[in-house]
């Protein structure tokens, strides 16, 4: 079984940019864009009306405490849906009807996300974003606000710190500022620290099982259905676990499994969608620009999530992967 459950998750990847190519035969750019927002917009109704029903209104006063995981994670179609109300007029991508229309969809997307309570969609969101703004505002007015956003975040650090009653359990702006302590890679000692900060220290273990392995598995990996041995059991999905298929960095997994080969190709996958994305942006087209910075952001938010929640091979975002087939094939017509 832990051979099926490597194979699948491996197999997510190929699967999901396949079923882009074939999208690619049934709609257009325009109409498969229209798809993205009508979905964006149903998934984002259908969350907000389940949270209110299941949590009531306080879910909008704190989301990370009082909603996540009540409905569910989040998707990051609502982020392409909002993507596409903010930018796509700026490139000549006629997909709603009016401007009322427009905003009514980035309101509904942008709550959503807000009631997600996800520190990964708000990272992707402001990524998507910072690189879109870059080819969509003056050079003047970016400054002004990338400035100003740095200026905020300096104060947020500043005020997470000083609160000595936050933790990352019951404050999301703490996980966020935290992010990376709490993936850093090390041998957590005390049971309190292992539970604290998991995703690093499995990303620790996965190392281990991955260095002890003979020259062909540090090559090839150690195939489907290697385990990563945590050293200790631990409570994971209702139920506890002692080794694992599956780890938090995406990086580590591939590496256990598919060796230092596996890593190479995922990695020459990454350049491939950055090196399109590219060419599209460099277009004069104003609509292959949008496609271009689309590809580059899908990519380059696998490559984050890829840190913290397995995102190349978490099912979660396989919107993304559809959406990179879906672009790639355009470029090969």
């Amino acid at each position: 079984i832990n051979t099926a459950k490597g194979f699948f998750y491996l197999s997510v990847p190929l699967i999901m940019v396949m079923i882009g190519f074939q999208m690619a035969k049934i709609y257009d750019l325009k109409h498969y864009f229209i798809l993205i927002r009508n979905a964006g917009n149903i998934i984002s109704l259908i969350f907000i009306i389940f949270t209110i029903q299941r949590v009531g209104f306080n879910a909008f006063l704190s989301p990370y405490t009082e909603a996540r995981f009540i409905v569910g994670s989040g998707s990051p179609v609502c982020v392409l849906s909002l993507i596409l109300g903010f930018f796509s007029g700026k490139f000549g991508l006629d997909i709603y009807r009016n401007r009322y229309e427009r905003w009514v969809a980035i309101i509904l997307n942008l709550t959503a996300i807000y009631l997600f309570a996800s520190r990964t969609y708000w990272v992707v969101l402001i990524l998507f974003i910072l690189l879109f703004s870059l080819k969509a505002m003056k050079k003047e007015n970016l400054l002004i606000i990338l400035g100003l956003l740095l200026f905020i975040f300096f104060l947020i650090f500043i005020w997470v710190n000083s609160q000595s009653d936050l933790s990352f359990a019951n404050s999301l702006l703490f996980k966020l500022i935290n992010s990376l302590n709490e993936i850093r890679i090390k041998e957590f000692k005390t049971f309190e620290e292992i539970n604290i900060y998991f995703r690093g220290y499995e990303a620790f273990r996965s190392w281990e099982t991955y260095s002890n392995g003979t020259l062909l598995e540090l090559i090839f990996g150690g195939g489907f259905g290697q385990l990563v041995d945590l050293k200790i059991e631990i409570l994971l999905a209702g139920s506890y676990w002692k080794a694992v298929p599956w780890v938090h960095n995406g990086f580590f997994f591939i590496l256990v499994k598919q060796g230092a080969l596996g890593l190479i190709f995922i990695i020459l996958f990454y350049i491939f969608f950055i090196k399109a994305g590219i060419k599209d942006l460099n277009s004069l087209s104003r609509d292959k620009q949008f496609r271009g910075i689309l590809m580059i952001s899908i990519t380059l938010s696998l490559v984050i999530t890829n840190f913290v929640d397995c995102g190349l091979f978490n099912f979660e975002m396989s919107i993304l992967l559809i959406t990179l087939g879906f672009l790639i094939s355009l470029n090969l017509k």
